[in-house]
This record gives structure tokens, sequence and C-alpha cells, in this order.
């Protein structure tokens, strides 16, 4: 088994667990990717979800997952979904996002930059720890979930608040270094 295609229901607690040869997941329209559901794939490669919540350890241990896209609709990431997704680079989450669990990118090392949207209201403990060389957080959100959130980050990256768009593959200079009262300035070379 390659690949898989879910597009209705949900994804039982460990469906696809430990399944060695797996390289392509997609998942369409469902309620809920239970915990364990892809745990330890190590094969797989690009994940595709448009589920509600994504429950814990849904993906973790799949240290050759490179591709994530998240649709609108996903709502809850729980704890420790991409944990040791080592091969893990980029993610953008969606707008829709209202929960990010406990260890969720822990051991994603290649993880440099994250935007966290707006929407996002809760992040647990821990979410971002041992992430070595996440360097930085955009977080668009307010300034009463910016002191909860900047609590739970838990890590050496530099946190911008309330900025709006980003660009990855430009490059910026930071002019001016944010504050927990100041968003700081950047300049684009």
């Amino acid at each position: 088994l390659e690949n898989v295609t879910v597009s209705e229901g949900k994804i039982n607690n460990g469906a696809f667990a430990d399944c060695s040869l797996l390289e392509t997941v997609t998942i369409d329209n469902i309620v809920s990717v239970g915990e364990y559901a892809f745990y330890n794939c190590q094969a797989l490669k690009t994940v595709e979800v448009n589920a509600t919540e994504i429950s814990k350890y849904a993906f973790s241990m799949c240290t050759s997952l490179e591709n994530v896209k998240l649709s609108d609709g996903v709502e809850v990431i729980g704890n420790a979904v991409f944990e040791n997704c080592t091969s893990l680079a980029e993610l953008e989450l969606p707008e829709t996002v209202t929960k990010i669990g406990k260890w969720v990118f822990n051991g994603c090392d290649l993880l440099t930059e994250l935007v966290i949207p707006e929407s996002v209201a809760e992040i647990s403990d821990g979410a971002f720890v041992g992430c070595s060389n996440l360097k930085y957080v955009f977080f668009e959100g307010t300034e009463d979930a910016q002191k909860t959130i900047g609590d739970a980050l838990e890590t050496n990256a530099k946190i911008h608040y309330g900025s709006s768009t980003h660009t990855f593959d430009q490059k910026y200079t930071v002019d001016v270094e944010p504050t927990c009262t100041e968003k700081g300035s950047e300049s684009q070379h």
C-alpha cells in the first residue's frame, strides 16, 4: 500500500500505523484523523489533509514527511501530531486553525519559519520544543493571545507579532527587533 485516499467518515485510531511502504496520503472532507492514524509511516512523504481535527500523534515519527498541505477547515492540531517528522521543512497553517497541541512540532529540525494565523487562540506548552533550527515565528493574533502564545513557544526563534503577509522566498533584514510591546520592523533586500 503506497497511496491512501480517504474522502468520507473518519480515520480510526492507528488505522495505518507502521505502514512501511505508504508514501502519499490524501484526506478529503472528513471529521477527524484518529490518534496514531499514520504513526511511524517512515516512507510517507506527502500529506494533504481536509479534516476538522487531527488527533494526537497522527503523523508522529513519519521521518520522511516533507510536504504537508492543511486545507481550510482544519481547526485542531492535537498533541505531537508532527513530532519527530525530521524531514518537514515547511508548513502553512490555514486560517481556520484555533488550537495547536503540546509537542506538535517537537523534533522537526528542518522547520525554520512558521506563520501562525490570527485564528489560533491556544498553543499548548512545548509545541515547538526541539525545533532546533526554527528561526522566525510570525504570529498574526491579538495582543492578549500574543502574551499566552509567547509563553508557550519555548523557542529561541524571533517572534514577530501582528504581521499580515509573509513571503519566505524573499530576503528580509530585521531593522528593529520586536519586543513584547513593539512590533519591530523589517526591510526587504
